[in-house]
């Protein structure tokens, strides 16, 4: 019968558990665990540019209830929001309909199919050198009851792959990753350095397989795929490094170069190659060729996850460049169910590279611990293999102690249990019984990345730390929830301060630069205005004074005239009456008469003066008399009407200038 969700599967990101479907060529997500959706899918699938995208999820989405996905598997980065709104978002921008298998899928209902892979390598016909896929049988036994398990049957592989992260990539040359034999790069048999013996190998390593859980049967047709110039060239580099320089063309790359064909039998590409050597120089190049850096081999295995299973990147201390080029695969995991953590966790079983797996430890966890959240972090430090197995439970097994306490100090969880139903405690405990009876851990053979001063007390103590840490972790992690709730609730809060303090600054700042021009614009078109206003009060005291003077003349000649006429009449009446003798005295009398009459004359001259100045000028004028005085530095008796006129006139021509 056909599936009643066609077009829905199940699969896992980030550690995250998803339905998935395909719609409009845009991969479309629905979490398991609450239904949320990704804001970000459903605005592709409405043909949004980036820009656009941006846009709406900044002014639209990313102001209510929202969560943004930035580290961990690319397909599964974006804003997620929860199920209702983003259901208002698909029918507002007109895509609810073309959405409707995975918005109308019911949780409750059947069981959708885990995301199938398949294997596909098409040939091609360029003469050179051939690669030949040769059947493999590879089995492990393990310990402490260990079963083995069969990995070539596609179900089981399908059911297990369901449950772990993948970056399944596909190669240019259409082949995908899948279960096969594991090589020599694989297994790890060259302790120390990756060289040409070691490539090319059918048979599995012990050591690798010891390791891995798994007994892997893959049976796959014989196919020769011959290798182009460009493929040989880069092959006979790596195989022969010291002998030869890095091909030429890698620094202008032709069109026809193939950066992420496979060049060897176990699907590795040129990039997982230079991962392995270390060879930084090569990667970069490579990379700027579009290399992709999640490129799988056929176990599904990134280049990152090649750098550590050898010792070349410790040796020439390459790694933390080579992780930095390389980090966004961090959660990737092969068809194992195992991630980087993991591999370098199996190179502890060999003793000269466990000072190589301790500094590829050392790197990963700073980096991760730069670039995820703690909930991230611990994520891919817990994550179970296949086989249920950790990492710290494949140290603690190797008993690779510095490596134990470097995850126990980043809170690992030692008491999760694999299909065997062990658990790291349980190694942990071993180690300090050896401890106590002074008989060394494992892999003691070799020197060890440093003296070994493992003790029980110290291991009590820190395995107690790590169970009291594992227990405290939900309720640490809801108060983290919720003050990162409320913390985001005021920085909101402060951004909006900050928009509306930011607008205000903005019109200030506006109003600021026009007062600004208006007042240079005066000062260009008025530069002198105070010298002028001096100037011009000035030259109205000086036309008052000679106004002032001239009526003072003026008022003085009247009077002389009155004078003379009446000094003119006295003679012709004293001739009138006979009396023209003068006595004395009478004289004197009447000079001083005079002398009285001419100082009251100027006084009232003075009176008259000042009536003329105030004529016509009630109380307001009187006021605006003394505020001009004042601004003007002047006493009010020496302010007339002209001075007014005057400063009139000139506040006139600058209100027009």
């Amino acid at each position: 019968m056909p599936p009643r969700n066609p077009g829905i599967h199940t699969a896992t990101y980030s550690g995250v558990e998803v339905y998935e479907c395909l719609i409009k060529g845009v991969s479309v997500m629905r979490r398991r665990h609450d239904s949320w959706l990704n804001a970000t899918q459903i605005l592709k699938v409405a043909d949004f540019d980036k820009p656009q995208r941006t846009r709406i999820l900044e002014k639209e989405v990313q102001k209510g209830h929202h969560e943004k996905v930035q580290g961990g598997y690319g397909k599964y980065q974006g804003t997620w929001v929860p199920f209702k709104r983003g259901l208002e978002l698909a029918v507002q921008f007109k895509v609810d309909a073309v959405m409707s298998p995975i918005l109308e899928f019911d949780v409750n209902g059947e069981e959708p199919p885990a995301l199938k892979r398949s294997s596909s390598q098409k040939s091609r016909s360029t003469p050179g050198r051939t690669r030949q896929r040769k059947n493999g049988n590879h089995t492990s036994n393990g310990n402490l009851g260990r079963n083995s398990s069969t990995a070539s049957s596609s179900e089981s592989i399908a059911k297990e792959e369901s449950n772990i992260v993948s970056s399944y990539k596909k190669l240019p040359n259409g082949a995908k990753p899948s279960a096969g034999p594991v090589s020599a790069i694989a297994a790890g048999d060259d302790d120390r350095r990756l060289s040409s013996s070691s490539i090319g190998r059918a048979q599995s390593s012990p050591k690798y397989a010891s390791n891995s859980y798994h007994d892997v049967t893959s049976q796959s047709a014989a196919l020769d795929t011959p290798l182009d110039k460009y493929e040989e060239a880069l092959l006979d580099f790596f195989l022969h490094p010291e002998e030869s320089q890095i091909p030429a063309f890698l620094y202008n790359p032709p069109s026809d170069f193939q950066v992420n064909s496979v060049i060897d039998d176990d699907g590795h590409t040129s990039l997982h190659w230079a991962c392995s050597m270390g060879h930084v120089e090569m990667i970069k190049l490579l990379l700027r060729a579009n290399a992709d850096i999640g490129v799988c081999n056929r176990l599904n295995q990134t280049p990152l996850m090649r750098s550590v299973i050898f010792t070349n990147n410790y040796d020439c201390k390459a790694f933390n460049q080579v992780l930095d080029m390389l980090q966004s695969t961090l959660y990737t995991v092969d068809v194992y169910g195992q991630s980087v953590l993991h591999h370098i966790a199996l190179a502890t079983a060999t003793p000269s590279k466990l000072r190589a797996a301790q500094y590829y430890l050392d790197c990963v966890l700073e980096k991760l611990t730069s670039m995820q959240s703690v909930n991230n972090v611990l994520r891919l430090i817990n994550l179970q293999d296949t086989n249920g197995d950790t990492a710290i439970l494949i140290c603690a097994r190797n008993g690779a102690v510095s490596c134990v306490n470097a995850l126990l100090s980043y809170n690992a969880n030692p008491n999760l249990l694999n299909r065997q139903q062990h658990s790291a405690a349980e190694f942990i405990a071993e180690l300090e019984k050896k401890t106590d009876n002074n008989v060394a851990p494992p892999c003691s053979s070799s020197p060890p990345s440093r003296p070994f001063t493992f003790s029980a007390p110290s291991i009590n103590n820190t395995f107690g730390t790590s169970q009291a840490f594992g227990k405290a972790i939900p309720s640490i992690s809801a108060k983290f929830a919720q003050l990162a709730e409320t913390y985001n609730a005021q920085l909101l809060e402060k951004d909006e301060d900050l928009v509306r303090a930011t607008k205000l600054k903005q019109e200030t700042q506006r109003e600021l630069e026009q007062t600004q021009r208006e007042l240079e614009s005066l000062r260009k078109n008025v530069p002198n205005f105070g010298v002028l206003i001096e100037r011009e009060i000035d030259d109205v005291k000086n036309r008052c004074a000679k106004e002032k003077q001239n009526l003072v003349m003026l008022l003085e000649s009247r009077q002389a005239v009155l004078l003379k006429e009446t000094l003119d009449v006295q003679p012709r009446l004293q001739s009138a009456n006979g009396n023209t003798e003068q006595d004395p005295q009478h004289v004197e009398v009447l000079r001083e008469r005079l002398r009285m009459l001419q100082r009251n004359r100027s006084n009232l001259t003075l009176s008259m003066i000042k009536l003329y100045e105030g004529l016509g000028i009630d109380d307001t004028v009187n006021s605006y008399r003394r505020l001009i005085a004042t601004s003007c530095g002047m006493n009010v008796e020496e302010l007339d009407l002209t001075i007014l006129d005057a400063v009139e006139e000139a506040l006139t021509q600058e209100t027009k200038g």
